[in-house]
């Protein structure tokens, strides 16, 4: 059976036409077991279901989300690698047909998304057509009397960064009334005197320009909460929140319109901090975006390692 496989592997990367060489290096720690991200830009199509994995001779398993413009995550797990080391994969592929999907190990993407804290973070489990784990407000209760009222928050196919579905949200600037959709997570576990890193994909698709203002955003946070569940020093928003805006009045146009984008940052919790819940809405500004791919984790005192991929 051995000679077999091997026999078959050959004949398959035989009529292999291309490949792409990926070079995974350790930097300065001792690695085992750590899932590697790896953005792919084959630059044509190619066939996606034809993807083979191998270092060395022995084939590795992963998990490929192909993406728009012939680009994909290729994700895999690097099993011993000592410090100051390297290894050497191959990605072979064949041309062909692209496919917008996911093939492969899908437990290499659970485990990988196993360490992000964020409830249902893609909003991909659902029960009865709403996102297990948030709560989706179109409006603030304090404006149900108005009529027409354009502002939104709902689950949706229409567009997504990956997976099946994302969350859309709009917003509306009547008068002097500021009305927006928003949504919120259920609460989770965190961990004092801890650093953070909260990044999200979002896709902006309408904004009023004549009704920006200084500190219009798009905003995301994760509110900060004590052992009884309660804000932490409610007035200080520079420790009771781990804030992640999106300023669409210093960015752009070009730089974020009808396009999916990454926005990210780094905190460290204080030293009450027990738990947390995301929060995402607007400030300030009329418009329309997505929002897709919340992560939280927990960032490592060890930088990541390092990937290059070479045609």
């Amino acid at each position: 059976m051995k000679k077999i496989f091997i026999f078959c592997l050959f004949l398959n990367l035989l009529f292999c036409e291309e490949t792409k060489k990926i070079l995974v290096e350790s930097g300065f720690y001792d690695r085992e077991n750590e899932i590697v991200r790896v953005e792919i830009d084959f630059g044509k199509e190619i066939d996606i279901n034809s993807l083979k994995l191998l270092e060395k001779d022995k084939k590795v398993d992963f998990y490929f989300i192909a993406k728009e413009n012939f680009k994909g995550d290729l994700y895999f797990i690097v099993d011993k690698l000592p410090s100051l080391t390297s290894k050497e994969y191959i990605l072979y592929f064949n041309p062909g047909k692209w496919e917008k999907k996911a093939i492969g190990n899908e437990e290499i993407y659970y485990k990988k998304s196993s360490l992000n804290l964020i409830p249902n973070p893609g909003f991909e489990k659902i029960k009865e057509d709403k996102p297990v784990d948030w709560t989706l407000q179109d409006y603030p209760w304090s404006y149900r009397e108005l009529s027409n009222i354009k502002s939104f928050c709902r689950l949706t196919t229409e567009d997504k960064f990956e997976g099946e579905r994302s969350l859309k949200l709009s917003s509306e600037i009547r008068d002097d009334k500021f009305i927006p959709g928003f949504a919120s997570s259920s609460i989770f576990p965190l961990k004092p005197k801890t650093k953070y890193k909260l990044s999200y994909k979002l896709k902006v698709t309408k904004v009023n320009k004549e009704k920006l203002q200084t500190h219009s955003a798009v905003i995301v946070e994760v509110q900060l909460l004590n052992e009884k569940k309660e804000r932490i020093y409610p007035k200080d928003y520079s420790i009771n929140r781990i804030l992640c805006a999106y300023n669409l009045s210093r960015n752009l146009p070009d730089e974020y319109l009808n396009k999916w984008i990454e926005n990210f940052v780094v905190q460290e919790t204080a030293e009450e901090v027990r738990y947390g819940l995301v929060w995402i809405s607007f400030w300030q500004v009329e418009a329309e975006y997505f929002i897709d791919d919340l992560s939280l984790i927990e960032v490592e005192a060890k930088e990541p390692m390092k990937i290059k991929v070479v045609d």
